[in-house]
């Protein structure tokens, strides 16, 4: 298959992003940032603990998490808005 000039097989392309995906998944889970330039960030963050109060009146505590945020690149942002990507029409 070929999308971005590059010839592949479509199993050593998924072997190719599991492998991103892996590092970029142990790079959180270690506390660290990570930035796909022209893309985006990756930040892991805790949220704030919070009191929470159900609809029947009940309050309890919610402990801190920790969470992933994403912030777009600007090539991103700016390909999304003017529409450039478009999907990819597949085979099947």
């Amino acid at each position: 298959k070929e999308i971005t000039g590059i010839s592949y097989y479509k199993k050593d392309g998924q072997l190719m992003i599991d492998a991103v995906v892996l590092a970029i998944e142990q790079t959180l889970v270690n506390g660290e940032g990570i930035s796909l330039r022209g893309f985006g960030k990756f930040e892991p963050r805790m949220t704030a603990p919070r009191k929470v109060t159900t609809p029947h009146g009940d309050t309890y505590d919610v402990p801190p998490v920790q969470i992933v945020k994403f912030k777009p690149g600007m090539r991103l942002k700016r390909e999304v808005a003017q529409g450039i990507i478009r999907p990819v029409e597949s085979d099947a």
